[in-house]
Order: structure tokens, then C-alpha cells, then sequence
């Protein structure tokens, strides 16, 4: 095993790299050659050689496998034995880092911050002196049939495990191939000292690798105590599985404490360890599923661990991994009578429930402490020590079908939560875990879903009035099935029936599925009758007998959205969500819930609360406003044209939506929105005049409500320049913390740019009011609100001079992440000096006012040598004069002597910019 001593600068704290390589650069690493910079030090191989398989065998320590797992394993080790862990310390913020290498290391295919994952707890004062929720699960009439198998190893991922407890001593697993202390990989599993448990940690704490307790977090000793503490001993508790043994693995450095580092990393030593089930009492809602995280998941599963994880605290509906990847089972929290515990996670990712409300557990403080435990993090441990005992009981079962024998067992508690009953899943039961015969009926599970037109071509993105096919991939994991029908329904996110879709062909039936089966089920078809753009789930009921008879019933729930109203563009684990009405990030809108990614930026986490674009008319002082929270349910301001895309970029057009009196002229916003790498957005806005009158002093914003950490607040906004052709705010808190800059520049000779620090007193997403919109765009850069507090920033455009028919202007956007404040100056300064060389100061005109036959117009120097356009344009609307040139000279002579008097606009454009100012004709 490849070890690298490593030294940091002092008061330096050092980051995490997950960087994924070419294939010919394995070598390099193996040998130590490999160099990334002087500021990234390779500490080892995601998997090491000796980890692999192929290693394994020509030792001849290769366990028995069947066919399909040992190609499965290959599959799961390729990535990652080319994924290596980096320590990095540089000046550079670790996201940044990682684009460069990706872009400039010909040796680096993949890189990305390891993550860090929070632990799910919800402390409480103790209420209880008994473990009532052994009771609850029926464990006392479980460990009548086995209290567990010590061979059936289950690894505790979390931030560590007092070893030394008197109730957890003797549950630890202790790995008889390795010789403790002796700073050898004897059992050659690629670990150095594995003795009892791993410490991943042990180089960033200097303890030794099997030290696996965390001095100032207790929660991994709390869930290890919950799982399998030692029964008959005269001390303390029973685990719900103490017949079985833990294997701590310590993901959290000593310097911290309340969050993991190397949770997933800790599930590849599970896979290695022999764990048959691995506990995730955390996870990160805040996050787009990773590349390199789901090829973790990939490897355990095909290792046959059963991974089990926390949905989520206060989470609702939304997405917690890793519960919500595929093949890991996601755990909700009741309390001991079933009853859900408010907040708690459900939906598709939350697949059975335990009641983990105030359970009794050991403690970290001494050997004999014992504390209480709340939250999804102490649910989670009890599935995993029901799991534990089914793999003990039924050692044939693999680890999907453990987990789905689990589920099927589970108690129906839905008559105790009748609001909410058809989203529940039910609640772990030992007993019936133990007794009932695994393949005595199928277990039948979509793994994926598929929509498409009535012509048979697919449907990405459905809108009212679409008849949508449905298809559901469908695999058998038990035995096998008669008499099987599905039913087809469609709910809302907390429960109802949702009137938006009318499911036409609701039922399919099947005579027969074998065990392990696989089959497409469908086409269900349905009708989109209104626009429903929140959270729905396709609930699929099935019901039929298994093969000696005995009665089968599941239901199984996908995330469906009716009508859409945004897409999410993507790339390199970088997420953000456009709205069709305007709005920009991930919003709560009259309440409801989250929607999209917001802006989910690699290992900053979701930055943007919400936000969009909104246009002033002041003149009018009307105000079209696009940003989630102004009521849009039934109030739009804009008229989608053209709706966003999934992909790395888009495109969206907005037209104003006339309320109550029409709007001064007709004006069309349309935006591309592209990720120009892991740490860049851009926004390329035009505002266009599609009417027959002219239009003038337009304004256009785009509003942020950033939020750097997760509860929002005690952040500050400052101006950080004002160049003319560019200014930037930048929002940040404390060192260490995620910064973010919105830089806006125009090369519009009319344009005033408009940069906002506001606070939530003043601006918020639900009390953003119209005459502030007008003050974010009519004071410059003047208006910088100081202090601590939940700050958002607007920036923008005001085009004071008119906008005849068919012209437009333009400005863009750029929002910078990181978390150094030198180097985001820099690219934001970057970005201002470009704008200085890219827009010219604009056309000059001579005479001015014009007077005579003939005027000069003196060309930007941007469109000298390029294809021009050339237009004068009454206000009305009219050319009156034009000219095109395919290489555009420096001094244009125009012919004027038709011209009127009065006051016209002149306009040159090119494909990519626009030039106009005002001129006079005097006669």
C-alpha cells in the first residue's frame, strides 16, 4: 500500500481531492512519479492494487463468487482503480484547482472536492429510561429465531466509535488476519493495521489506523451502540442485533467533528472489510448526484454490501445521498407507535421507516455513558440491525434482495398517518423479517421509467395537454409471481390525488414473472390537464400471489413533475436551474416545495436560494418581474417564448405579459445561460424591441438570493468595482466560506450599469416590491446596504436612449465562486478589462447636430474589417436611411439629404454587438 508523507503549510487547513486518471497513468502513481503540482500530494489510490480482485486471486485469497458478481466487481474496480486521493494546500479554492487540472493535465480525466456529508442527528433531552423502540420493531420476538451471526459484519461509516465503551467492546469485530500495530497490511487487504475497524483519517489526526474513536463526536458511538451493543451482560443495553459484529470506520478527522469527510470512501473498506451491511447515519441534500460517488455505490453494491442511509431531517420531498442513489435504502423516522416524525424525509428515496424518536444509546463521554438519540441517524442503525439479522437468518440473499425482503416485511402504518399514507413506505418489523420466507412472493422493482408521444418518440419534458405513454423498466429481485396487476396513480407531493393528470389506462397485468426477471411494464397512458409544475409521484401499486400462494402487495413511488417549469443545465457536477417565467435558482414559491438544483456548485454546496429576471419600464413606472415568489402561481409577468433546456447551456425568450393597462412597447428578453466551467456562469441577455413604437429608457435586472451557508444569514455584500463598461458586487462571510461575485458589462453606448447590495429587510425573494426593482435600476452602483445579515444582489442595465422597432441591447452576467477573495478579484477584473477591449467607446458623428447633404459616421473600432449593418430610425419605427458593408471601413460618408429634421436614432450592429445613440438633423 502506497503511503506519502505529507506536510502542510502552517495554519494551512489542508483539502480533499478525488481525481479520477487516464489509464496509462496508474504507473505514475504506483511508483510515486506522478506529479499534479507542488501543492497536491498524491496521499493514495481510491483503490489499491491489493484491493482489487485480480490481486486478491493470484493470492489465492479470492472468496467464492458467482459469475455475474465477479464481472459486476471488474466493472465497479476500473474507475476507481484509477481514482486517487489528493491533499492539496494551495492558494487556489479546491473547485478551481480541480477545473485546472481537468483542463490542463493531459493525465487527469475527471477531478472533484471530496464532499463533506452532515451527519443527520436531531439531539434531544432523554424522556424515556427504556429502549422502547426494540418493542416497537418486535426484536425480543426476533432474537427468539437469532440474535445474529458474528460472521455477518456491519460497517458503521460515521465519525467514530469508542471502542473501549462496556457496551461496545465486545461487539467490535476483530480482524483475526491482521496483527495490530505492527505498521504491516499482514491480511493484505490493502489496509496497514485494520485491526478493529479503519480510522481513514489517521493521517490527518497522527493516530494510529485501527484508532477509531473521535474524542468530541459521539455520533458514530451512538448509532454503533443502537446497531449492536452487547446483550446478557449486565450493562446498559441491547443492540438490535447483538449476535452480529461492527466494524467502525472513522470518516471524520479529530480536528472536526459534526460532519463526515470520507463517507464514501469508507463504504469501498466496507466492501473490503466483508461488511454484509454498512450504516450511513448522513447525508447532502444540497448536491447533484457525483460521477465518482455513484461508482463508490456501484462497487459496494457489487461487493454485496448492503448499504443502508439517512433520508434526511427537515428534508421533506427533497433528495438526500446517498440515500437517493440507486440500490441503497433510504430510512425515515416515526416515533414508537409509527406515527411520522414531522420533517422527516419521505418519498421515493425514503423506502421504510423505523422509530428512532429518542432512542436509548451508548454515549461517547465515558465507558460508561449512555445519552439519548433522535433524528434520522438513529432510524437508520435500526434498519441496519434488522438487515444484519436477515443476512444472519438467510445467508442466500444478496444484498438487493436483503433489502427488499426487509421492506416487503415491514408493518403498515398508514391507518396512524392517513394524511400522508399512500407516500409512506412502512415500518421495519424483525419479526416478520425472520419468519417470513423470502421467496415466498417477488419483489418487483422499477429501475427506471420512460415517457413518450403517442407516435412512440420520446418525451423529455411534458406540457398541458400532452398524452404521455409510460413505461417502467421492471427487475425481480425474490421469487417468483401469478396473478400480478399493477395500478397506476398519480398523487401530489403531500399525498392528495392530483387533479392535473387523468391516468387513461391505469392497469397491466402479467400471468406470470420468474425470479429475477426482468420485463418492460406498460405503456400506462395519461393525460396532462392543468399546469402543475411541483412535485408529483407516479405511485405504482402491485398486488398478485407469489408461487406457493401466499399474498403479495407493493407500491413503489417516482418523481414526476406534470408541467416542468424549469430545466437544470449541468456540467462537471455543476447545476443550475432556470425557470420558463423567468426565475433563476431553487425556490419554495407559495410555499411549496423546493424545486431543481438552484445552484449547486462542487463542494460549496447550493449557493442560490432564488432569484430571476424582471424588466422597468420608467417612464410607466411599470415593472415585469420573473423571480419565483411574486406570486407567478397565477400572475406571470412574462410569456414564455422559449422554454430553457437540459444540457450545458440554453436559451430562454420572455415577452412581457400586458396586466392591466398594455405595456408601453413590446419587448422580448432573450437569455442564453451557459456553465463555462466549474466555477462560471454566464448570462448573455438581449432585450429586444418586437413592436411598431419605439421604446425608451428600458431597464433590465437579474436578482440573487445567495445564500453561502445553509442557514443564510450573517453574509456581506460590498461594490467591489465600478470600471464604466463593468462593475461586480461580491457577497462572502467568514474566511473559509464560500464567496461569490455577479459581475455585469455592456458594450451598449446607452447603457448604465446597475450594481445592488441589498439586505432582506429591503429585498427578499418574497418581498421584493416593484418600486424597489425600479431603485435596484435607476442608482448605479449607489445602492450598497452594509452590515451582517441575509443579503441578495441585483445587477443589470438601464438603456436610457430609445429602443426603436426591430433593434435590441445587450449586457451579460457572470457569477464567479470560490473561496478566495484575491482570486475572484482577479477574474472579476479580468472580466471588466475585457469588456474595455471588447466594447469600444461607441461611433462618433460629424457634424453634430447634422446639417448639410452628407454626415460622417465614424466606426467602432470593433466592427472595423467585420460585416455591418447600418440603420437610421425614426422613432416611429421607420428606416429611413441603410447601409451594409462586408468589411466595414473606418469612416462611413452617409448621404442625409433626405432626411427630415428632428431626432433619429442611429444603429450599427455586427452578429454579436450593437452600437446606437441619438442624433439631431437640423435643416
Amino acid at each position: 500500500m502506497m503511503v506519502v508523507s505529507l506536510s502542510a503549510a502552517v495554519g494551512a487547513e489542508p483539502q480533499w481531492l478525488y481525481v479520477r486518471l487516464a489509464p496509462q497513468a496508474v504507473p505514475l502513481v504506483q511508483s510515486r512519479t506522478l506529479d499534479l503540482g507542488g501543492d497536491a500530494m498524491v496521499e493514495r489510490l481510491l483503490l489499491e492494487p491489493e484491493q482489487t480482485l485480480n490481486w486478491r486471486h493470484r493470492l489465492g485469497k479470492t472468496p467464492s463468487l458467482r459469475s455475474w458478481q465477479v464481472a459486476a466487481i471488474e466493472r465497479a474496480e476500473e474507475p476507481l482503480a484509477r481514482t486517487i486521493c489528493v491533499r492539496y494546500t494551495g492558494p487556489l479554492p479546491a473547485e478551481k484547482f480541480c477545473a485546472l487540472l481537468m483542463a490542463t493535465h493531459p493525465l487527469v480525466e475527471y477531478a472533484e472536492p471530496v464532499r463533506r456529508q452532515r451527519l443527520l442527528l436531531v439531539p434531544n433531552d432523554p424522556l424515556f429510561s427504556d429502549q422502547t423502540y426494540l418493542q416497537a420493531i418486535e426484536a425480543p420476538a426476533a432474537w427468539d429465531i437469532t440474535t445474529g451471526s458474528p460472521s455477518v459484519l456491519i460497517g458503521v461509516s460515521d465519525s467514530g466509535v469508542r471502542f473501549s465503551h462496556e457496551d461496545l467492546g465486545g461487539a467490535i469485530a476483530v480482524n483475526s488476519g491482521e496483527i495490530p500495530n505492527n505498521g504491516i497490511d499482514d491480511d493484505g487487504n490493502g489496509y496497514v493495521d485494520d485491526y478493529r475497524g479503519y480510522n481513514i483519517t489517521w493521517r490527518n489526526d497522527g493516530t494510529a489506523p485501527d484508532n477509531v474513536f473521535h474524542p468530541t463526536d459521539g455520533h458514530g458511538t451512538s448509532v454503533a451502540g443502537i446497531i449492536a451493543a452487547v446483550q446478557n451482560n449486565g450493562k446498559g443495553i441491547s443492540g438490535v442485533a447483538p449476535g452480529c459484529r461492527i466494524v467502525p470506520i472513522k470518516a471524520t478527522p479529530n480536528s472536526t467533528d459534526g460532519y463526515i469527510l470520507f463517507g464514501y470512501e469508507s463504504l469501498i473498506y466496507a466492501a473490503l472489510r466483508g461488511c454484509k451491511v454498512v450504516n450511513c447515519s448522513w447525508g447532502n441534500e444540497d448536491q447533484a448526484p457525483s460521477p465518482i460517488e455513484e461508482s463508490i455505490i456501484a462497487f459496494a453494491l457489487a461487493h454485496d454490501v448492503a448499504i443502508v442511509a439517512a433520508s434526511g431531517n427537515g428534508t421533506g420531498t427533497q433528495p438526500m445521498y446517498p440515500a437517493a442513489y440507486p440500490g441503497v435504502l433510504g430510512v425515515g423516522e416515526t416515533e414508537t407507535d409509527g406515527r411520522i416524525v414531522p420533517g422527516t424525509g419521505i418519498g421515493a428515496h425514503c423506502r421504510i421507516l423505523a422509530p428512532g424518536s429518542n432512542a436509548r444509546t451508548t454515549g461517547n463521554v465515558s465507558n460508561a455513558d449512555y445519552t439519548y438519540f433522535s433524528g434520522t441517524s438513529s432510524a437508520t442503525p435500526m434498519v441496519s440491525g434488522v438487515l444484519a439479522l436477515v443476512r444472519s437468518r438467510f445467508p442466500q440473499l444478496d444484498a438487493l434482495q436483503a433489502i427488499e425482503h426487509v421492506r416487503l416485511s415491514a408493518r403498515d402504518v398508514s391507518n396512524v398517518n392517513p394524511d400522508v399514507a399512500v407516500l409512506l413506505p412502512g415500518m421495519v418489523n424483525a419479526r416478520s423479517a425472520l419468519e417470513r420466507d423470502p421467496f415466498s412472493t417477488p419483489a418487483l422493482v422499477p429501475t427506471s421509467v420512460a415517457y413518450q408521444r403517442l407516435d412512440g418518440t420520446p418525451l423529455e419534458r411534458t406540457q398541458l395537454g400532452d398524452t404521455v405513454l409510460v413505461y417502467f423498466h421492471m427487475v425481480n429481485r425474490l421469487g417468483s409471481g401469478t396473478q400480478l396487476q399493477w395500478t397506476l396513480q398519480v398523487i401530489q407531493a403531500w399525498g392528495g390525488a392530483s387533479d392535473a393528470v387523468v391516468v387513461l389506462d391505469s392497469q397491466h397485468e402479467r400471468p406470470s414473472v420468474a425470479a429475477q426477471e426482468e420485463f418492460m411494464l406498460g405503456p400506462f397512458s395519461m393525460v396532462i390537464t392543468q399546469q402543475a409544475p411541483t412535485l408529483h409521484f407516479l405511485r405504482l401499486e402491485v398486488s398478485g400471489r407469489g408461487s406457493s400462494g401466499a399474498a403479495y402487495h407493493d407500491v413503489a413511488l417516482v418523481p414526476f413533475y406534470p408541467t416542468p417549469d424549469w430545466a437544470t443545465i449541468r456540467r462537471d457536477s455543476l447545476a443550475l436551474s432556470l425557470g420558463d417565467y423567468g426565475w433563476i435558482g431553487r425556490n419554495t414559491g407559495s410555499g411549496e416545495e423546493l424545486k431543481g438544483d438552484g445552484l449547486a456548485v462542487p463542494s460549496l454546496g447550493s449557493l442560490l436560494y432564488g432569484g430571476g429576471v424582471y424588466v422597468v419600464s420608467f417612464p410607466t413606472e411599470q415593472v415585469w418581474s420573473g423571480i419565483e415568489g411574486d406570486g407567478l402561481r397565477t400572475d406571470n409577468a412574462f410569456i414564455p417564448v422559449e422554454r430553457p433546456s437540459e444540457g450545458t447551456q440554453t436559451r430562454r425568450i420572455l415577452r412581457l405579459a400586458p396586466a392591466g393597462s398594455p405595456p408601453p412597447c413590446e419587448i422580448e428578453l432573450a437569455e442564453k445561460v451557459e456553465i463555462l466551467d466549474r466555477q462560471t456562469v454566464h448570462f448573455q441577455v438581449t432585450l429586444s424591441n418586437v413592436g411598431s413604437a419605439a421604446c425608451s429608457d428600458v431597464a433590465v435586472g437579474h436578482y440573487f438570493d445567495f445564500d453561502l451557508t445553509p442557514t443564510g444569514d450573517s453574509s456581506a455584500v460590498s461594490l467591489l468595482f465600478d470600471r464604466g463598461s463593468a462593475c461586480a458586487e461580491m457577497m462572502e462571510r467568514m474566511p473559509g466560506d464560500p464567496i461569490v461575485v455577479a459581475v455585469v458589462r455592456s458594450g451598449e453606448s446607452d447603457a448604465q450599469l446597475q450594481c445592488a447590495g441589498l439586505d432582506a429587510a429591503y429585498a427578499s425573494v418574497s418581498n421584493f416590491l416593484p418600486e424597489r426593482k425600479m431603485e435596484t435600476l435607476r442608482r448605479g452602483t449607489s445602492l450598497q446596504m452594509g452590515g451582517l445579515g441575509d443579503k441578495s444582489v441585483a445587477v443589470g442595465a438601464r438603456f436610457a436612449g430609445p429602443i426603436v422597432p426591430a433593434s435590441s441591447r445587450s449586457y451579460e452576467v457572470f457569477l464567479l465562486f470560490g473561496r478566495n477573495r484575491t482570486e475572484l478579484r482577479q477574474r472579476a477584473e479580468a472580466l471588466a478589462s475585457a469588456a474595455e477591449q471588447q466594447y469600444p467607446s461607441g461611433m462618433d458623428v460629424w457634424p453634430d447636430p447634422l446639417w448639410g447633404n452628407h454626415a460622417v459616421f465614424v466606426s467602432p473600432s470593433a466592427l472595423v474589417g467585420q460585416p455591418s449593418q447600418w440603420h437610421i430610425i425614426s422613432l416611429d419605427g421607420r428606416t429611413l436611411w441603410q447601409a451594409a458593408w462586408s468589411t466595414t471601413p473606418a469612416r462611413i460618408v452617409a448621404d442625409v439629404a433626405e432626411l427630415p429634421s428632428g431626432a433619429f436614432a442611429l444603429v450599427a450592429e455586427s452578429r454579436t454587438h450593437h452600437w446606437q445613440r441619438l442624433i439631431v438633423r437640423m435643416r
